[in-house]
């Protein structure tokens, strides 16, 4: 993730007994989206999400705005209770849609 253009910090964290999260900084919503689409990112979350929840019970990126007229944490989305991966990338704010999520 450091070598990522845009990265700016990361931290992670632990809650016993099971929740471990890392928190992350970019300099734009486009150098994150670019972070996602990783091989790494896409590695990891196939980890978490395949099998069911065996190895956990979600994985999720949640986007914090800072927008002039105050704090938003953009659109939020939930289906069912069900693990499952999305079928396209969040598209960045050059394209028109994402392109098609890649399975390892």
């Amino acid at each position: 993730m450091r070598q990522m253009d845009g990265y700016r910090w990361h931290t992670v964290y632990y809650q016993f007994p099971f929740t471990l999260g890392t928190i992350a900084f970019f300099s734009d919503r486009d150098a994150l989206l670019t972070f996602a689409r990783s091989r790494h990112h896409r590695d990891l979350m196939c980890w978490v999400t395949d099998h069911g929840t065996k190895n956990a019970t979600g994985g999720y990126i949640r986007l914090y705005n800072a927008e002039p007229e105050g704090y938003s944490n953009g659109i939020w989305r939930a289906e069912a209770d069900v693990m499952a991966h999305i079928p396209t990338f969040t598209p960045l704010s050059r394209e028109t849609s994402g392109p098609p999520v890649h399975r390892a």
